[in-house]
């Protein structure tokens, strides 16, 4: 079987924008918010609103019938984000692995972003094509959080820091007027999923590593702006991961294991309260960060602790939506054996997606979660209850028996949205 090469980290920094939010964002928000792209619908409700915990249950039936569909091999394949070569079409190699492999998620860098939106969005509608099974579509995801973290050489809308709406006057309309317009765009471009917005506050150790990208120096704050623009992020048809819990220490996570050493009531009040604040914005996914919390497990980072992501996130915050690691292939993890060992580790721990960007191939990774059932160190329990979490968040976000026809027809007019964008966030920026 051909394998497709994944794609390593590709962490560079394009130019920063740091405009600076004024008073009159309302006019900007209503003009922003009138033009709309078309969303998959079920009934009259948005894709955010669908996530709604009186709508999980619906949902949560049907992704245990699409479930019980899929063999084993599909279920390991579900519970994967993986990276992928090329910028405008899937070479012969790609496309008969994503045929036969059906990975649950894709995520996009820099260099999967061709100049042409155009050639974007046909790119991302032959990865679904080719991806699909059981009538189910794969994410596209991308870290598209503004300021620095915006990976598209043109098209799009160029964002403007979390930290420069944060510290604006109207930093509520602000943040909802961002998350629309990032929530529009992608989507219309094929990209079903915003790996954003960071929840945690810019304070304690994490300060200086997360800077422009956090909301607020306060813990509340930053979780409601957080939550803000992530609701409208979703109601405009993208998927959210709220990011990084429990939080982010001083460390890169790309180059070592940092440790929140930190008692129980510093934790809750420093870290776990923006998230708490959040999570009432019902994100689709929870995105972890790769660090020890002593306080507790003393041991295993976050993707890897049962009593962080079971007891803590699933079990006291309730947390039901996808829980999804970060890259395990980063360094951070290098001392917890090999990548396919940590994938199900992961998974085994409670984590229900995992990010994988490079250094193995998507093949040994998948045979390594079907020796792991084999051999007891994971449940199908457990990897049809990850598989059912992220198949409900594709039932949510209209990933399930979508056409490649109503994929193209969401494109058409992008150009004017983005016109039409881009003129809603001047008139915020500039006060007229």
């Amino acid at each position: 079987m051909p394998s497709l090469a994944l794609s390593f980290i590709a962490w560079y920094k394009i130019r920063m924008r740091k405009p600076g939010f004024t008073y009159r964002i309302l006019p900007a928000l209503i003009l922003s918010l009138a033009f709309s792209c078309k969303t998959p619908r079920d009934g009259k409700e948005s894709p955010g609103e669908r996530n709604a915990p009186e709508l999980r249950g619906k949902f949560a039936a049907r992704a245990s019938t699409i479930v019980d569909s899929m063999d084993t091999a599909d279920l390991a394949a579900q519970v994967l984000m993986v990276g992928l070569s090329g910028s405008a079409s899937l070479s012969e190699n790609s496309r008969a692995l994503l045929t036969a492999f059906h990975p649950g998620a894709i995520i996009f860098f820099g260099f999967n972003l061709n100049p042409s939106t155009e050639v974007v969005a046909a790119f991302t509608d032959s990865i679904c094509t080719a991806a699909r099974v059981s009538e189910v579509d794969p994410f596209i995801a991308i870290d598209h959080e503004g300021g620095t973290v915006f990976r598209f050489k043109s098209g799009p809308t160029m964002l403007p820091s979390a930290q420069s709406i944060g510290g604006s006057a109207d930093a509520e309309k602000g943040a909802a007027l961002v998350g629309n317009i990032a929530g529009k765009e992608l989507r219309a471009l094929g990209i079903s999923m915003n790996l954003a917005p960071v929840v945690e506050a810019a304070a304690g150790p994490a300060a200086q590593f997360l800077r422009w990208r956090a909301w607020s120096a306060d813990p509340e704050r930053s979780g409601e702006l957080a939550g803000i623009y992530l609701a409208a992020c979703q109601k405009a048809g993208t998927a959210c991961a709220a990011k990084h819990f429990p939080g982010t220490a001083d460390a890169d996570p790309h180059s070592a294991l940092a440790s929140l050493n930190v008692k129980s009531s510093e934790l809750e009040s420093l870290y776990l309260r923006p998230f708490r604040q959040a999570l009432k914005s019902n994100p689709a996914l929870v995105m972890l960060s790769h660090v020890v919390v002593p306080c507790i497990d003393q041991e295993n980072p976050a993707p890897l602790s049962q009593a962080l992501v079971q007891g803590l996130l699933k079990g006291e915050l309730g947390y039901e939506g996808i829980v999804l690691s970060d890259d395990v292939a980063m360094k951070a993890l290098s001392a917890a054996g090999s990548i396919e060992g940590r994938v199900v580790a992961a998974l085994a721990a409670g984590t229900d997606m995992v990010m994988i960007s490079g250094g193995v191939s998507v093949r040994s990774v998948q045979l390594a979660i079907l020796a792991a059932l084999d051999n007891g160190s994971l449940s199908l329990e457990r990897l049809r209850d990850a598989a059912s979490r992220i198949v409900r968040q594709k039932l949510v976000f209209g990933l399930v028996g979508e056409s490649s026809e109503t994929r193209k027809a969401r494109y058409r007019g992008f150009a004017t949205m983005v016109e039409t964008n881009r003129s809603a966030l001047e008139v915020a920026e500039s006060g007229r």
